[in-house]
């Protein structure tokens, strides 16, 4: 009983690291293309979908390079995202 649980447990400690990875992976692309710094805890990644708590001038900043963004975290990711 308690490998089953461990094993269920396990899948979500997997999707934890994951998002993780991701938020870096945002966190780095932002700062490199458009020279804004933000927190893990701004992003929020739900069904592929990537949300940015933060003002309206950064969320233009990055409307603005959406596509190169998008496409660096395709390249480092091998996954689509939107915002």
């Amino acid at each position: 009983m308690s490998k089953h649980i461990n094993n269920f447990f396990e899948k979500f400690l997997k999707l934890k690291n994951n998002n993780l990875f991701l938020k870096k992976e945002i966190i780095n692309i932002l700062k490199k293309e458009i020279n804004i710094i933000i927190t893990e805890n701004q992003i929020i990644i739900n069904n592929n979908k990537i949300t940015i708590n933060c003002s309206p001038l950064i969320k233009n900043e990055i409307f603005i390079k959406k596509e190169k963004i998008l496409k660096e975290l395709k390249k480092t990711t091998k996954k689509e995202f939107n915002f």
